[in-house]
């Protein structure tokens, strides 16, 4: 998805929005976020950041999926040291 050109977003938009919501609740369905791993912050992390670009140029609104995909917003760091 991040390779997409950013004209084709704006183009596209609700595709866009389709698939972002569709990553949010397969990240966050039945808490499936707890069980990634530490290697895979930075995966979400850049992401995250996309998504601030994409709406600082497109205008589209995408920052509330921020909140559901940031591993520094979902507090993982705090859930996996109260696992240890």
């Amino acid at each position: 998805m991040m390779k997409l050109p950013m004209d084709w977003l704006i183009k596209n938009e609700a595709e866009f929005i389709e698939a972002l919501n569709t990553l949010d609740v397969s990240h966050t369905s039945g808490f499936g976020f707890l069980s990634k791993e530490e290697s895979d912050d930075v995966i979400f992390e850049n992401f995250c950041n996309w998504l601030k670009e994409v709406e600082e140029k497109t205008h589209i609104s995408v920052l509330a999926y921020i909140d559901d995909l940031s591993p520094e917003a979902l507090e993982l760091d705090n859930y996996r040291r109260g696992k240890r």
